[in-house]
């Protein structure tokens, strides 16, 4: 591994860390090249990678929106064709590493309407596609001559939204280890931790979290006299400071080094034991024969843990912190219960917008619920169905996305027979209109609409047959 000034992948990884919205171009010398469009942080268009699809049978267009669109009309599970389509690209991603002369930049901007956001995250794609993609000779022959280089962590940078492995290296690099005291410390633990270890070292720089510094020789002259004592071994009360910072701005797990448990294991008993080894580590009494300025700074670090173990006093707090944490080892998006009401509330408004006929509206405003809450079922209901009514997306591939949403009750697979029943009438195809029409007051005897619909069609007469 080389180790660029900076990565091709940089302004990718920040834009999305940044949520921001906007297109990342990644250009290589010998022409051609890849976009990818943010709306959020999130991926929601990707141009010029024809082969996301290929895994479900789909030869590919260049765009994601369009292959998704027909892998679903190819009878492909719109889940299934998501996963597919987020491992590809980080496939992607990762081979143009290895383009020489490759560069990205990225445009802030509108994105793309009507997209689906995909549900893993930027450093989640990169982070399972660096896995599959560097293997233990090659990690060796890399890391070969930076075996001497410090890990420094790059300004402004914090481990938030990484995976237990990253998250444990962007901590273990605050203190400036070298390459070689990284790989020996993990290597005690046997040669899968190793490349482990190094794989994440390689991953970090490409995501421009990290920066591996060469050793500069310094000419020491000869002391005349005997060196002083040195001095207590231990952090300064500088860094002592820069880690109560830190600490206070990550997340109570995080902070008392619980990311890598599996969610499900842990405990109250095991949030209070953490607790006790790691101010254990960093209580004043530890500093009481130094300097007024050492007890200080320790007190601010102590003071920091405390409010951590606090903020888990209540079950209801640690219950969410652990959902936090089970998210992102899923490489899922956690979405708080806040946002999921905003959901609601911007889809109740995108349906306002429908009555009104503001259809351009109403799917700007089912895009936003999607981006609010990108697991909202109902969001990508309306999304599907306006895209439909505005002509955006074909009928075909509406119904197929339509029909491929999980609904987990009866008043949602309502809904959606309704809609798909909408989307027939505008299609004047009223023998299928009429029997989403049935199977919605089916399932839902009390929707109103599909009633009225109902009535309408019998009022122009016997159905013609089924071509």
């Amino acid at each position: 591994m080389s180790v660029p000034v900076v990565s091709p992948l940089v302004e990718l990884v920040r834009a999305a860390r940044a949520r921001a919205t906007g297109r990342f171009t990644l250009a290589s010398p010998a022409g051609g090249g890849l976009t990818v469009d943010l709306q959020g942080g999130a991926v929601v268009e990707v141009g010029g990678a024809p082969g996301l699809l290929s895994g479900v049978g789909v030869s590919g267009s260049g765009s994601l929106q369009q292959d998704l669109g027909a892998a679903v009309g190819a009878g492909v599970g719109f889940d299934k064709a998501l996963g597919v389509a987020c491992e590809a690209l980080g496939r992607a991603l990762v081979a143009a590493v290895e383009i020489p002369g490759a560069q990205g930049g990225f445009t802030p901007g509108a994105s793309p309407a009507g997209a689906f956001p995909l549900p893993t995250s930027v450093t989640n794609l990169l982070s399972a596609a660096w896995r599959q993609h560097r293997g233990a000779e090659a990690l060796q022959r890399a890391l070969a001559p930076l075996q001497r280089h410090t890990v420094q962590l790059v300004e402004g940078q914090q481990a938030e939204g990484l995976d237990p492995t990253l998250t444990r290296l962007m901590q273990r690099a605050k203190t400036g280890p070298s390459v070689e005291e990284l790989l020996a410390e993990a290597a005690a633990k046997g040669p899968a931790r190793r490349d482990e270890v190094a794989r994440g070292v390689e991953l970090l720089v490409h995501l421009g979290l990290i920066t591996l510094v060469a050793p500069v020789k310094v000419a020491r002259p000869t002391p005349a006299a005997p060196a002083p004592p040195a001095a207590p071994a231990g952090p300064t009360p500088e860094e002592l400071l820069t880690l109560a910072r830190q600490l206070r701005v990550q997340s109570p797990l995080m902070a008392l080094g619980l990311t890598e448990t599996p969610a499900a294991e842990i405990t109250r008993e095991k949030v209070q034991s953490a607790f006790r080894a790691v101010a254990n580590r960093h209580h004043p009494d530890r500093y009481s024969g130094q300097s007024d300025a050492h007890r200080a700074a320790a007190m601010e670090v102590f003071a920091a843990l405390n409010e951590h173990s606090s903020a888990l006093a209540e079950p209801a707090a640690l219950q969410l912190e652990v959902e936090k944490l089970a998210c992102a080892q899923r490489g899922e998006v956690w979405v708080s219960e806040m946002d999921k009401e905003r959901a609601k509330v911007v889809i109740k408004r995108a349906l306002a917008a429908e009555q009104a006929r503001s259809f351009q509206n109403a799917r700007d405003l089912a895009q936003e619920a999607r981006a609010l809450h990108p697991g909202s079922l109902e969001g990508a209901l309306l999304s599907a169905y306006f895209r439909a009514v505005l002509k955006e997306l074909p009928l075909a591939d509406a119904l197929a996305l339509i029909d491929g949403l999980a609904m987990p009750n009866d008043r949602l697979r309502a809904e959606a027979a309704y809609r798909a029943g909408r989307l027939y009438s505008l299609a004047e195809r009223p023998n299928e209109a009429r029997a989403r029409f049935a199977r919605c007051v089916e399932l839902n005897p009390n929707h109103t609409d599909a009633q009225r619909e109902l009535r309408v069609l019998q009022r122009r007469g016997r159905p013609e047959p089924v071509k």
